[in-house]
């Protein structure tokens, strides 16, 4: 991509990676699934900025009642299908079949 300056450069962006708690749309998998990207940049000795590492981390807006009361929370979805908590009782499956969607989304080659 070239820029204002006519020098072309690399770039990478991030768009629209969603709410991360969409409880209206609690039916839906695709809304209560998400992401976090991580990236880390460095800054050249010559002053130039260079994106060094991207890693992602899958989420999922798991809901429970406590109660009459409705709670939400934010998990990362790799490390609570590896450690499972009784607060995703009836999600299990539906963050099971999000977390390998978002891999074949986001690491094809996977």
């Amino acid at each position: 991509m070239k820029d204002i300056d006519g020098r072309t450069r690399d770039r990478f962006a991030i768009y629209s990676l969603g709410n991360f708690i969409s409880t209206r749309l609690h039916g839906k998998d695709a809304a209560l699934t998400g992401l976090i990207v991580r990236i880390k940049i460095r800054k050249t000795s010559r002053g130039s900025v260079r994106l060094t590492r991207v890693e992602y981390v899958p989420t999922w807006v798991c809901i429970a009642r406590n109660g009459r009361q409705k709670m939400c929370r934010i998990v990362p979805l790799r490390q609570a299908l590896a450690k499972p908590e009784p607060f995703f009782a009836g999600q299990l499956d539906r963050m099971k079949r999000a977390y390998r969607s978002t891999l074949r989304m986001y690491n094809p080659e996977k």
